[in-house]
């Protein structure tokens, strides 16, 4: 295993651990449950292990599709930039998180408008991790990008020939 395919298996972890810790932290502000509430911030900050992974092993990833035929090197930016964005919103929900499992052991009281925070950091947390792990996915999958798929005009010309 190398560092582009330890990017691949980890770029997915952002996405998935911060959707399944939203519904179980909604679940724990609904039944005002501590206990689901702190679950959600363990998932959260476990999720940022995944991007901390997937952000440190980009470049080589870069590295490793870049000279292949079809490969944009402004589809490798945008990805990167958006990649940017989305560590430091991870890493500012898992500090958040870090702090929520502090405020539960100490004053479990306060524990309510945390949650609330976090909860809409999550939110933003886990849109920017699907736009970057989308725009990754147009990297080598060009077939979900519709804007490269639609035939040109040149191209319609040839098949009415």
């Amino acid at each position: 295993m190398n560092l582009t395919h330890l990017h691949l298996l980890t770029n997915h972890i952002p996405v998935i651990g911060t959707a399944i810790g939203i519904f179980i932290l909604l679940a724990g502000m609904f039944r005002k449950s501590l206990e689901l509430q702190v679950a959600a911030y363990l998932i959260f900050v476990l999720s940022t292990f995944g991007v901390i992974i997937a952000y440190f092993t980009g470049d080589s990833a870069a590295e490793s599709v870049e000279y292949i035929y079809d490969v944009s090197e402004r589809s490798i930016e945008a990805h990167a930039n958006a990649a940017r964005t989305t560590f430091f919103c991870m890493m500012v929900l898992a500090v958040l998180s870090l702090i929520a499992l502090l405020i539960a052991n100490k004053k479990p009281e306060r524990s309510g408008s945390v949650a609330q925070l976090i909860l809409l950091v999550a939110a933003v947390s886990i849109g920017l991790a699907a736009y970057t792990s989308n725009l990754g996915g147009k990297i080598r999958h060009t077939e979900i990008d519709q804007k490269q798929n639609q035939p040109q005009e040149d191209e319609l010309n040839e098949i009415y020939e």
